[in-house]
């Protein structure tokens, strides 16, 4: 069985687009959104750093609403658990919810 990588998929517009989509969904469970600027060059790194910026909020705000998005979200508890001390903890998250989202969106158009 050979490896799935979604890494191909993070400069396709369209898979972006449709990553926001799902992103913002999760978020809105508690008023959160983030903004798309529609820069397919930029795009996965655009869409990261808000999220970095979200989390870092919410972590000082009210970290329990993290845990509750990641659950919804379903970003596995093992790689949550799994966060290296060499990167701030909201990058670290970020990056599991865009990967993760992006995951769901791939694999619906790869089954669709």
């Amino acid at each position: 069985m050979t490896s799935f990588s979604i890494a191909p998929y993070r400069h396709d517009l369209a898979i972006i687009r449709d990553t926001v989509s799902q992103i913002k969904k999760d978020l809105s469970i508690f008023d959160l959104d983030i903004f798309f600027s529609g820069n397919e060059k930029t795009a996965y790194r655009e869409v990261k750093d808000q999220l970095i910026i979200l989390f870092r909020d919410l972590l000082n705000r009210d970290a329990e609403k993290v845990f509750v998005l990641l659950y919804r979200i379903d970003v596995s508890e093992k790689k949550v658990k799994e966060a290296p001390v060499s990167v701030a903890f909201e990058e670290y998250i970020a990056e599991l919810v865009l990967e993760r989202e992006l995951l769901k969106v791939v694999m619906r158009k790869l089954n669709s």
